[in-house]
């Protein structure tokens, strides 16, 4: 795995990790209020049976207050938090995958020029032969027109000479020494 890949992988489960984290804050609030309102119930129900007794408070404590203040305080700065680690998943995500995209194109077009050369060259290779198969083809030729022109008989005055002649034959999978 290239690095990029190994943080983007690191990334995503610090972001998992927090997700599970504002999963379980979740969890407990909800089920703070479902016994809240179990408890209101219960107050409902009570109170139908019984004499309702009517206390009047001109003033909530300080204390109430700033308690409320403090959570709602950080509520705001985990959703805060949160919105920044979508925003910047989304966007390493778009540039991880263009990124991607361009390493792809980028290797596409080698493919294809190695196919080129790859071609090219069995072209060559096939030229080669048949160059080779002609030269060999000349070679013989010339070999059998020497032997012609050597012929004691076919001279004019018809006298025979010797002569030695040495004749070297190179075939496919010999050498000279």
């Amino acid at each position: 795995m290239d690095y990029l890949t190994q943080q983007f992988i690191a990334f995503a489960n610090k972001a998992l990790k927090q997700l599970q984290q504002i999963g379980d804050s979740i969890s407990v609030h909800l089920q703070k209020q479902t016994e809240a309102i179990n408890k209101a119930n219960e107050a409902k129900d009570k109170s139908e049976h019984t004499t309702p007794v009517l206390r009047a408070e001109l003033q909530i404590p300080e204390s109430i207050i700033d308690s409320k203040k403090t959570e709602d305080t950080k509520a705001y700065r985990l959703q805060k938090w949160n919105f920044a680690v979508a925003v910047l998943t989304a966007v390493l995500l778009a540039i991880y995958t263009t990124l991607m995209y361009f390493q792809e194109s980028d290797l596409n077009e080698t493919i294809g020029q190695n196919q080129i050369l790859a071609r090219q060259a069995r072209t060559q290779s096939v030229a080669s032969q048949r160059s080779a198969a002609a030269a060999i083809n000349g070679i013989d030729n010339s070999k059998k027109q020497f032997q012609q022109d050597q012929r004691p008989g076919d001279r004019p005055g018809g006298t025979v000479e010797t002569q030695s002649t040495t004749v070297l034959s190179l075939e496919e999978g010999t050498s000279l020494r």
